[in-house]
């Protein structure tokens, strides 16, 4: 998925993941960091953040305690991010695509929320 013509992560390249210290969500934070990514994930609980941090990962947003369009638009000086890749669906979705840069890519992959 992440070396395919659709969703080619680049060095360098900004990647959202939501849910990101999920079993899914380490495979995707740890994949997009070996490509060079600077990688940005979504949790809820200071155990989770440190767990993504104990992976590389820089940015780490507490999604109870901070809005992530918000802390996404300051991380990246509000750039955006070329990759979101979100397994929450319902409660992500339209923020994500807020983030999104002109022709970037919103990779859904569940729905913990509810359907979008």
């Amino acid at each position: 998925m992440l070396a395919g013509k659709w969703v080619q992560i680049t060095r360098g390249a900004w990647v959202l993941i939501h849910a990101a210290a999920g079993g899914v969500g380490q495979l995707l934070v740890q994949a997009a960091l070996m490509r060079g990514a600077r990688v940005i994930g979504t949790v809820a609980s200071v155990q989770k953040a440190q767990l993504l941090r104990a992976l590389g990962c820089e940015h780490v947003i507490r999604y109870r305690e901070q809005n992530f369009v918000e802390a996404v638009n300051d991380i990246t000086a509000g750039r955006g991010v070329d990759v979101v890749y979100d397994s929450v669906g319902k409660d992500t979705f339209e923020g994500s695509l807020r983030v999104i840069t002109p022709c970037g890519h919103l990779v859904s992959f569940g729905q913990s929320s509810g359907a979008v």
